[in-house]
């Protein structure tokens, strides 16, 4: 059962703890080693993990792990230069042989020999120039000499014009060296050219030409190379073409709203102010600029609203009749009386009434149709149910009804304010909603019948459940 007793009692601790040694896999006991230090490890108690920090019980196992030693370059050795270096432990970099010479390269490696022209050389006297050779390595000379660079020898003659020749004119010319600029054959004569060469044709003392007279001038032909004139003729330029101007009104009439404008489109010449053409042209009225329509008289149930706008520009009115109840959105109503029913506002539907005392509506349309049912203060009916093809039909949240394109007839049932009709409409004749099947029956005979079946139906379910 659990039962307790003489609780808290002490118990003495065990005494001696029995220690052991480690392994070296435990690191948290144990010291590795180093490149001096040997590893060293400790005993610990088995019980309770205690370690044991006496020396007599710490001990050495194994030896150190010694020095990695190896090479490194302080100062590189090249050619002629010595370099140093010194070891040190990848470890502990740990540092011995300092400062240990290491030998010079040895033997230079020669580039390739730079030539420096001191002196050129031209067609009859030689020249020099400095070669030198350092290595590429240290960058020190090895080597330098002036070599000589022969004369070139012959000449290397060509013709220069002193004085170009024309169609005219003799020219003068010489020979020269490439080289050394030496000359011979001075002040050789150079042939005139002979023909002239005509340059094209200049204009002098023109008269310009105008949009009525003509302009005159001499053509000058001279030579292209030479400059002497070679002839000088007469000529005459054409009349120049008038030149049109941006259009004019003239004689302008404005449009209004209802009637057309006209005026007289003028284009004269720019230069000489000649008129060119005038043409006659028509402005067509400019139509009315409507504002927007406003209510003058709110439509009803029986009867048309009225609508006018003004236009902005003349003031002219324009009306237009609002269609009484529904017309926005395809709404109608369903409007009862206490002899007969009638549906408002269904122009432009396609449709057709069944029953003037129960009103059915056939809906050929392929859109849906929204619509309301009014009863007239003068009925004396306070309630109606609505079926669609003998099927209650749900109210919109609004107080409508939607029935949905192609509909096959929509009817209402107008059903006076008595206990009965407090249920929801009789079950022994027609025109309620039927609580066993939820249809409206038909409001005939076969209705009836169907009616006063389906109301012992429903007795005997809800009695029987």
């Amino acid at each position: 059962c659990h039962a307790k007793r003489s609780e808290n009692t002490v118990i003495d601790a065990t005494g001696n703890h029995t220690f052991t040694l480690q392994t070296v896999s435990d690191e948290t006991l144990a010291a590795a080693a180093t490149c001096t230090d040997p590893a060293k490890y400790y005993y610990t108690c088995a019980v309770c993990g205690e370690i044991e920090r006496n020396d007599n019980h710490t001990f050495e196992n194994g030896e150190a792990n010694g020095h990695s030693w190896g090479w490194v370059i302080d100062t590189e050795a090249d050619c002629g230069n010595t370099g140093v270096k010194h070891e040190e432990c990848a470890v502990c970099h740990a540092k011995r042989s300092e400062n240990t010479v290491i030998d010079a390269t040895g033997n230079h490696t020669p580039g390739e020999p730079v030539e420096e022209t001191l002196q050129g050389a031209t067609c009859g006297a030689a020249g020099s120039k400095k070669v030198t050779v350092n290595c590429t390595v240290c960058g020190n000379l090895l080597s330098e000499e002036t070599v000589t660079i022969p004369a070139t020898g012959a000449h290397a003659w060509e013709w220069v014009t002193d004085t170009e020749a024309d169609c005219g004119n003799t020219g003068v010319k010489h020979e020269e060296c490439a080289v050394c600029h030496a000359k011979r054959s001075e002040n050789t004569v150079i042939d005139a050219t002979g023909n002239h060469t005509p340059a094209a044709g200049v204009r002098e003392n023109e008269i310009p030409a105008t949009c009525t007279e003509e302009g005159s001038y001499e053509l000058v032909v001279t030579c292209a190379v030479c400059g002497v004139e070679l002839s000088r003729t007469p000529a005459v330029s054409e009349i120049i073409p008038h030149t049109p101007g941006e259009a004019t009104r003239e004689n302008e009439t404005p449009a209004t709203c209802t009637e057309a404008g006209s005026y007289e489109a003028v284009v004269n010449c720019t230069v000489c102010g000649a008129q060119l053409s005038r043409t006659f042209t028509e402005i067509p009225a400019l139509g009315h600029t409507w504002g927007e329509w406003i209510t003058v008289r709110a439509a009803t149930v029986n009867e048309n609203g009225l609508e006018r706008r003004v236009c902005l520009v003349c003031n002219e009115t324009e009306e237009r009749e609002i269609a009484f109840s529904g017309e926005k959105n395809r709404t109608v109503q369903f409007v009862v009386t206490g002899s007969m029913h009638y549906v408002v506002h269904l122009e432009g539907v396609d449709y057709e009434i069944y029953s003037k005392h129960t009103p059915a509506i056939y809906w050929y349309d392929g859109a849906d149709l929204t619509f309301e049912v009014v009863l007239h203060p003068d009925c004396g009916y306070t309630d109606y149910t609505v079926s669609l093809n003998d099927k209650a039909l749900q109210q919109n949240p609004d107080g409508t009804y939607t029935i949905p394109g192609g509909t096959a007839y929509v009817k209402i049932n107008i059903n006076p304010v008595t206990a009965a009709a407090d249920n929801g409409g009789s079950h022994s004749s027609s025109g309620g909603v039927c609580k066993y099947c939820g249809k409206v029956h038909p409001n005939n005979l076969w209705g009836m019948i169907v009616a006063f079946f389906h109301a012992i139906f429903y007795f005997f379910k809800h009695l029987f459940g």
